[in-house]
């Protein structure tokens, strides 16, 4: 019992410190005239355990899942707000063919280049390729909010939603054959 009442204000601690940070590096960002999408990685790096240390959050906690479940619900959100039905009526086959082909292609170009070049075995490549393939473009938004480019900013919105399944299918897809010739 005890254990879990200190998890639960590192927890505690550890969210107050990042939301803390955020707001800060955000609304510098915001002064500077910097997309937040740039400065937020670089405090990540500088506060995280390589650098200060102030924060280590390790990849199978709770928090680390809170943190992921609340940037990915955000995104989401902010993204589906902002988008207008006229114009992904406009680009809807771009959406479609980028969110589906062009991850596949990105997927194998990706995986075929680990292999040559980089000497990965196989599966491992491919699995590299899935990963990589569905990278989210939705971060752009920001970006695009600060230049002001409308309809590119809605492409990207919708792609990047439509995207992100068609790259957790084809990842889990290479996993699963992974796992079934016991190469992982």
């Amino acid at each position: 019992m005890k254990l879990q009442v200190l998890d639960s204000i590192e927890i505690a601690k550890h969210t107050l410190l990042l939301l803390a940070l955020g707001t800060v590096t955000g609304l510098l960002a915001q002064k500077a005239k910097i997309p937040d999408v740039a400065v937020f990685p670089i405090v990540g790096m500088v506060i995280g355990p390589h650098a200060l240390g102030l924060i280590d959050i390790k990849a199978d906690s709770a928090l680390n899942q809170i943190i992921l479940l609340f940037g990915a619900s955000y995104i989401l959100f902010d993204g589906g707000a902002s988008l207008r039905f006229k114009v992904l009526q406009q680009v809807w086959i771009t959406i479609v063919v980028l969110a589906t082909v062009g991850v596949v292609m990105t997927a194998a170009l990706t995986g075929v280049a680990a292999y040559y070049v980089l000497g990965v075995p196989s599966m491992a490549a491919a699995l590299l390729g899935t990963t990589l393939a569905s990278t989210d473009p939705a971060t752009l938004v920001p970006i695009f909010q600060q230049v002001k480019i409308r309809d590119v900013a809605q492409t990207v919105v919708s792609e990047s939603a439509l995207n992100d399944a068609t790259g957790a299918i084809t990842t889990f897809a290479v996993l699963a054959l992974a796992m079934a010739n016991g190469e992982f």
